[in-house]
């Protein structure tokens, strides 16, 4: 057991014998358990768990270095999982099957060109957080591709925001995102600029949203919603529009409520 780590030495890559062979667990629940500031610093091949009861601003890992690596890990009873703030960085084969108890945010990209792989938020089961992934303040664009993200408990699967500046260039393909309740599948917000194909988005409420003034989105080769009547009977729009700006569909498909547009 550790409380934190900090790898700081550019370059540097801590890496176990797997995801399924080798655990680490920190004590730490209300502060960052490993942070990564290096540059091309990395993490692969572990089992990261927190022990005890994570409260407060707990997060499980910050990558703000530039051109971090992270691979082949599963977090496991966080609050917060893994916050990007550094640029350029890479995910590929990340796992978070399980949260604490009133989970926040399961991945933050705050940071441009973040390329992920593979992401699996809620395999087998949906988690019980707030929001699976947060984009914001990507201005020289990302990349999220074969991946699943799936919430529960009035949760949003993904929210592309600019709450902490404009997200631009952002690419989503070939990934499914579940929201509930109350929450969405997509949420967009402000100023936004992304590019989405091949992908299905189910709510909650509504399988997509868009508010504020967005920079222009496009969806090819989408789903909103599910063929599920039962998954369907709850969700009131396949997509609410109610944003200042351009969105366009390209061979999309709207089950259940359909599109809506409130502008």
């Amino acid at each position: 057991k550790f409380t934190t780590l900090t790898i700081s030495t550019n370059g540097t890559i801590l890496r176990g014998a797997g995801s399924s062979a080798t655990t680490l667990s920190s004590t730490s629940t209300g502060g960052t358990a490993i942070t990564l500031s290096g540059d091309g610093t990395g993490l692969a091949g572990v089992t990261l768990d927190i022990v005890g009861t994570a409260a407060g601003s707990q997060l499980s890992i910050l990558a703000s270095g530039a051109n971090v690596a992270l691979s082949d890990l599963i977090l496991t009873d966080w609050l917060n999982g893994i916050r990007v703030t550094g640029g350029y960085a890479g995910l590929a084969d990340i796992s978070l099957p399980s949260a604490a108890s009133g989970a926040l945010v399961g991945v933050s990209i705050v940071a441009p060109g973040c390329l992920i792989d593979r992401l699996a938020l809620g395999v087998p089961s949906s988690v019980a957080v707030a929001t699976g992934v947060v984009v914001s303040a990507s201005s020289s664009g990302g990349i999220m591709r074969d991946s699943f993200v799936g919430v529960s408990t009035n949760g949003t699967a993904i929210r592309l925001t600019n709450a902490s500046g404009s997200v631009v260039g952002h690419v989503i393909e070939n990934s499914e995102f579940w929201g509930n309740g109350t929450g969405v599948g997509l949420d967009i917000v402000g100023g936004v600029n992304a590019r989405l194909s091949r992908s299905t988005f189910v709510g909650g409420e509504n399988a997509v949203r868009a508010t504020g003034t967005i920079l222009g989105v496009a969806f090819d080769a989408c789903s909103f919603g599910d063929s599920s009547s039962t998954n369907n009977a709850a969700t009131k729009d396949g997509l609410l529009h109610s944003a200042s700006g351009t969105i366009s569909l390209l061979n999309t498909r709207a089950h259940g409520g359909g599109p809506g547009y409130s502008n």
